[in-house]
């Protein structure tokens, strides 16, 4: 076992990977994947409440983020672009 075995070996095993450029860079990658979905969904449900209010503000007249159907307001808006 000289020094060729060796490098030999070495070079062995880094084919031995299914994506041989799998590093540091892929695992800060996947982080930066995980807290941008994080952020997506607190975005998402903010927008989710931000249709609550709107609905209540337009069809009610009142300021409440609780989620209500449109169609028990009759069928004008109260508010809203004319």
């Amino acid at each position: 076992m000289g020094q060729g075995s060796g490098s030999t070996d070495r070079m062995s095993v880094d084919r031995l990977g299914d994506f041989p450029g799998a590093n540091r860079r892929v695992v800060l990658i996947a982080f930066l994947a995980v807290g941008i979905g994080i952020v997506a969904a607190f975005i998402a449900a903010a927008l989710l409440y931000l249709i609550g209010f709107f609905t209540n503000l337009f069809y009610y007249g009142r300021l409440s983020f609780s989620f209500v159907s449109p169609a028990a307001a009759g069928t004008l808006c109260r508010r809203g672009p004319r």
